[in-house]
């Protein structure tokens, strides 16, 4: 919210604020990381679930708004790069390494695979409550799913850029950002014409 914020990164540092990014404490010790994965992506669910994609398959969630954290097992043992709440309220994706992506329904006690249809490395993602999914990663792959991220189309990029980071946008197309900088597209990644 406007003064409670989470940041994570490299080697399981993990950050809070309490007054609307004007300090920031360190929050290490809220979660237990002996490992000292990387910590790449933190997202919440339309419940307020917050989880954390890591490194080794792990995901962290915190029920009480990050004061704490659980390990989750997920069937995957590669790194996750990006977690993102579904359109249901206990909806979350996470996804990766050789365009792996795992979908849990129950708040991430059981975690189904999804074919994505790439074997891209994917890095970031966005939903909308109205069941939209946009995962974007390298060599220029888009996904696109309009089913709470059960199914995915893919798109290439004919540039084949990166990307590591999009929106939807409320004109139902994308925002993506990425090696070049941020450019707009239709919902499945292509170019729009102006």
């Amino acid at each position: 919210n406007e003064s409670h914020g989470i940041a994570v990164g490299a080697y399981g540092h993990i950050y809070r604020t309490l007054d609307g990014g004007e300090s920031w404490n360190t929050h290490l010790g809220s979660i237990e990381n002996s490992s000292r994965y990387h910590l790449n992506s933190i997202d919440q669910t339309r419940e307020g679930v917050l989880f954390i994609a890591a490194e080794s398959g792990v995901v962290f969630r915190s029920d009480d708004n990050g004061d704490s954290w659980e390990t989750l097992e997920t069937p995957y043992t590669g790194s996750f790069f990006g977690v993102v709440g579904g359109s249901e309220g206990k909806d979350i994706l996470a996804f990766g390494l050789r365009g792996n992506i795992f979908r849990s329904s129950d708040q991430g006690s059981t975690w189904e695979s999804v074919d994505s249809g790439t074997s891209r490395t994917l890095n970031s993602g966005f939903s909308t409550e109205a069941g939209e999914v946009a995962i974007v990663g390298n060599e220029g792959a888009v996904l696109y799913s309009d089913d709470g991220g059960r199914s995915f189309s893919e798109h290439i990029r004919a540039s084949r850029h990166s990307y590591v980071g999009v929106a939807i946008v409320p004109d139902g197309g994308l925002v993506l950002v990425g090696e070049r900088g941020a450019l707009k597209t239709d919902s499945r990644g292509r170019d729009l014409l102006l």
